[in-house]
């Protein structure tokens, strides 16, 4: 066996659904901020590349794009997606209620996406009609992201390991962590509870840290059991975010 891959599929549950699977093998996940003619040349040109794109409808509506075009052209196109409408206390880029963005949610299940992101806040503030909403999805073997996000810091391991449990109570197929990192003890933080959640809950899981110092861990999380790598091709979504083409590179050369 690799022994750059001993740990992972040690510890792998996979994901599976007509689209993807995830939690043996990384994926590299290209978010998209608009829906220019510039960024749609781009993923017609490579979408034999691309295993998976998240769009990001609260950027698309800021700059005045409709979601449903995009993921209309997606999936034209072939290029299994990740639907979210992200909190504005989580980073979203429009000031909607969580009932508007509970409307985009479920309004993107008909439009067979491969995963919709929907943050843990905006499950415990919205519990019945988030239940209804993943398990609509789950009816349709459309995968389920529960993420949250941290912009001013990283948490202790214990705190970072109850927020993966919380997300993984709430009917998760994949967990999400992404946190700032201000110093290298957070590295060491992040990447300890990447180990030891994976281990426990034996989830796909995708856990970053953000910032300049938080680049490392996009990589380094991968060998300790993230599954899911963001990366810029047309846009970053979060600072830290690496190219498209070098991590690739990085993950083909480190993992591969």
């Amino acid at each position: 066996m690799n022994e750059r891959r001993i740990a992972r599929e040690t510890l792998s549950q996979e994901f599976k659904n007509k689209f993807i699977a995830l939690g043996k093998d990384p994926v590299i996940c290209v978010p998209i901020l608009d829906f220019s003619v510039n960024t749609k040349n781009i993923l017609a040109e490579r979408k034999a590349d691309l295993n998976l794109v998240e769009i990001r409808s609260d950027f698309l509506l800021s700059y005045g794009f409709n979601p449903d075009e995009c993921m209309g052209f997606l999936k034209q196109l072939g290029i299994p997606f990740v639907f979210t409408m992200r909190s504005p206390i989580e980073g979203g880029r429009v000031k909607l209620s969580s009932e508007a963005r509970m409307n985009y949610l479920e309004r993107s299940i008909s439009f067979d996406p491969a995963f919709i992101d929907i943050e843990l806040s905006t499950i415990m503030e919205n519990e019945l009609r988030s239940k209804k909403l993943i398990e609509n999805a789950h009816s349709r073997n459309i995968g389920v992201i529960v993420s949250h996000h941290d912009f001013n810091g990283t948490p202790d391991i214990g705190t970072l390991e109850k927020i993966a449990g919380d997300e993984a109570k709430s009917g998760a197929d994949m967990l999400k962590i992404a946190t700032y990192i201000n110093e290298t003890a957070d590295i060491l933080s992040l990447l300890e509870a990447t180990y030891s959640v994976r281990k426990s809950l034996r989830k796909p899981m995708a856990i970053m840290g953000m910032g300049r110092l938080g680049r490392i861990t996009r990589v380094a999380a991968v060998s300790l059991g993230s599954d899911l790598v963001y990366a810029d091709l047309v846009g970053s979504s979060a600072s830290g975010q690496v190219p498209y083409n070098r991590m690739r590179e990085m993950v083909q050369s480190l993992y591969f």
